[in-house]
């Protein structure tokens, strides 16, 4: 997500990224958090492997 929307909309939006997310059958908890604004820092997932 990206822009200047109001926290309101965003926390909207982003429970519902969460919700979608906590649907996937290999996803057990979704918590997305915002970055700070004048961050420049990409994060890049991994996969954690199964014991």
């Amino acid at each position: 997500m990206t822009g200047d929307d109001a926290e309101s909309r965003v926390r909207h939006r982003m429970q519902h990224v969460e919700d979608m997310l906590e649907e996937l059958p290999r996803v057990q908890r979704a918590l997305l958090t915002l970055s700070r604004p004048d961050s420049t820092q990409r994060l890049t997932p991994t996969r954690e492997r199964s014991a």
